[in-house]
């Protein structure tokens, strides 16, 4: 299996696991639906978004998104009544949104500051230069 095969199916493979874990510990861990019911699909989100990327994260928000919103009552229904709930569901979405926009950012800024690492070393060693660091303390 090639690394790129690899990457695609951990990007669509680990939202639908990670939100369907959440889903099963939710509704078989007792009281957990009723003290934090969207804890586990925050944490899907956040495992999605750091193993897979953006679009992963994206993809469990919706995914937990919708189930989040099925499970809110009236249970088994898209419609979220109680208006608490419904300020608690679209807090879950901005947040989950938040954290995967983050966590893209935050892989870009690695990647280009491996880039730029790796371009001094370059640089360094094709002018035959080293770098040396001073502790002017001692």
């Amino acid at each position: 299996m090639t690394p790129f095969v690899r990457k695609q199916i951990v990007t669509f493979a680990v939202p639908f696991v990670t939100v369907s874990l959440a889903y099963f510990c939710t509704e078989h861990i007792a009281g957990l639906r009723q003290r934090t019911p969207l804890f586990l699909y925050l944490t899907a989100v956040l495992v999605s978004a750091w193993s897979g990327g953006w679009f992963s994260g994206f993809l469990a928000t919706a995914l937990a998104g919708s189930v989040t919103a099925w499970i809110f009552p009236p249970s088994n229904s898209f419609l979220i009544n109680g208006h608490d709930d419904l300020m608690r569901w679209i807090t879950f979405i901005l947040l989950a949104l938040m954290i995967s926009s983050l966590h893209a950012s935050r892989s870009r800024v690695v990647r280009a500051l491996r880039n730029s690492e790796e371009r001094l070393m370059l640089a360094l060693d094709s002018a035959h230069l080293g770098v040396w660091d001073y502790n002017l303390l001692t």
